[in-house]
Formats: structure tokens, sequence, C-alpha cells
């Protein structure tokens, strides 16, 4: 809930299969588990990369 992850498990079918809608965001966590990006869906890739390469420095 802290992160307001989105997801909502749909009503099962007659074999008990299911399945789960999601939001598509990344999130990248250093190893001390601190949120240290958050990244939505349509985000340009380039952004994406430095913004890790970057983190990857430190």
């Amino acid at each position: 809930r802290e992160f307001k992850f989105y997801y909502s498990a749909q009503q099962a079918d007659a074999q008990g299969n299911y399945t789960v809608d999601h939001g598509a965001g990344v999130y990248v966590f250093d190893p001390r588990g601190r949120l240290r990006l958050m990244m939505r869906p349509g985000s340009a890739v380039d952004a994406m990369a430095a913004d890790v390469a970057q983190l990857l420095k430190e």
C-alpha cells in the first residue's frame, strides 16, 4: 500500500484459472529496500536508461 501498486484479481473460471490486472509501472529499489525510481508507462527509454546508469554509479 505504501507504493500504491494497483492489482485486481478477476473471478476464477470453472477450472479455477483467473487473471490479475495490474499496473505497468517499473519500480527500482536499492539494496536497502528504498524506492529510488518509479517509471511510468510511456517513459522515454533513453531517460530511463540514464536514470538507471546514474544509480549504478552510486
